[in-house]
């Protein structure tokens, strides 16, 4: 009998999961003899489940509910009025002009700062440029190539060479110390430009020079040999490939600056 009332226990049990409100009826009815404990054991099992059944649908209905009562942009401006319509175009319009004239007044301070570099530029740096520049072809112009011609024709002496470019080894020796200033104001580029000028052109007066001093020894010793001579026309080709490097940063910032030669 005992085994039986297990089974009828098992059933309703079984009826509560699956169908709730039945399986409650039946563990009632058909169990008068079960134990007490049993019963609400069985009713606090079927209240738990009813009530998740319960509140999940209460929580999707809320969800739906407030997903459907949120309105969407286009309900929002087709629920305004005219006057609030144009106070809001009004205002559009003004923050968009307010935007447009804060980035006018922005380019025109950035245009009026290059102005004032460019012009820095012109008067503290460009003529200290042009110097350098000046020294370093005038003497190679106007001394070495013509020294150097009249000794291959032989229409002057080693002596005559030598106090000659005795005078190029003398200027080029203060056209290799350059030292510029970067302008208040001047962009970071800019300055590392004026940095590689400074630089490439120190090395293009120093080359020269090391060239001056071979020929110079040559002229001393009266004895100027093909190697020497293939050295010297080394440094020479280095020290203008270290002025176009020069002259190239020179004309990059002359060109950020607006400037023309």
């Amino acid at each position: 009998m005992a085994g039986f009332a297990g089974i009828l226990l098992f059933l309703s049990l079984l009826g509560i999961i699956v169908f709730p409100i039945l399986g409650l009826v039946s563990l009632f009815k058909k169990n008068g003899k079960v134990k007490k404990n049993f019963k609400l054991m069985g009713a606090s099992f079927a209240v738990i489940v009813l009530g998740n059944i319960l509140l999940g649908t209460t929580s999707d209905d809320k969800g739906t509910t407030l997903r459907s009562e949120k309105p969407n942009k286009q309900e929002v401006v087709e629920k305004e009025t005219p006057e609030q319509l144009a106070a809001r175009e009004a205002n559009e319009k003004a923050e968009a002009e307010a935007k447009a004239k804060a980035e006018a007044n922005a380019k025109a301070e950035a245009e009026a700062k290059k102005e004032k570099v460019k012009q820095a530029y012109l008067i503290e740096i460009m003529p200290v440029i042009d110097q350098h520049i000046k020294v370093y072809d005038d003497n190679w112009n106007m001394i070495w190539q013509p020294t150097m011609t009249a000794i291959g024709n032989g229409s002057t002496d080693y002596y005559t060479a030598y106090n000659n470019l005795q005078k190029i080894k003398d200027n080029y020796e203060g056209g290799r110390f350059i030292a510029l200033e970067p302008i208040k104001g001047m962009n970071k580029a800019d300055k590392k430009l004026l940095d590689t000028f400074e630089t490439k052109m120190a090395d293009a007066f120093s080359f020269r020079s090391m060239a001056v001093d071979i020929a110079l020894e040559g002229f001393n010793t009266g004895n100027l040999t093909p190697e020497k001579v293939k050295k010297m026309q080394s440094y020479i080709q280095m020290a203008d490939s270290s002025m176009i490097e020069a002259v190239a940063a020179m004309t990059a910032i002359e060109v950020d600056l607006g400037i023309t030669r």
